[in-house]
């Protein structure tokens, strides 16, 4: 059994590869992300704040969330542990 942490910690993994069919394939076909109206991200990437669907949540976190937290995601991914990376 996979453990809560590891969990984690492989879906932060996935998501620095910045590859979005590989960051799909952790959501469910029903997954929705839902944030606040107005949220910051949102205003600042002039993007929606409610994407339905793995491929459309995906390409958010492959190509746009990047453009704003890509030193963040990079951090946390060199701080996981060898047998992670």
């Amino acid at each position: 059994m996979t453990s809560p942490r590891d969990v984690v910690l492989n879906a932060w993994k996935t998501f620095s590869s910045r590859e979005p069919e590989r960051i799909a394939a952790l959501f469910t076909d029903d997954a929705e992300w839902i944030a606040p109206k107005g949220n910051a991200t949102a205003i600042a990437l002039d993007h929606t704040d409610h994407m339905k669907g793995p491929h459309q949540i995906a390409r958010f976190i492959a190509q746009e969330m990047h453009r704003l937290f890509s030193d963040t995601i990079s951090r946390f991914a060199a701080c996981m542990p060898p047998e992670m990376s």
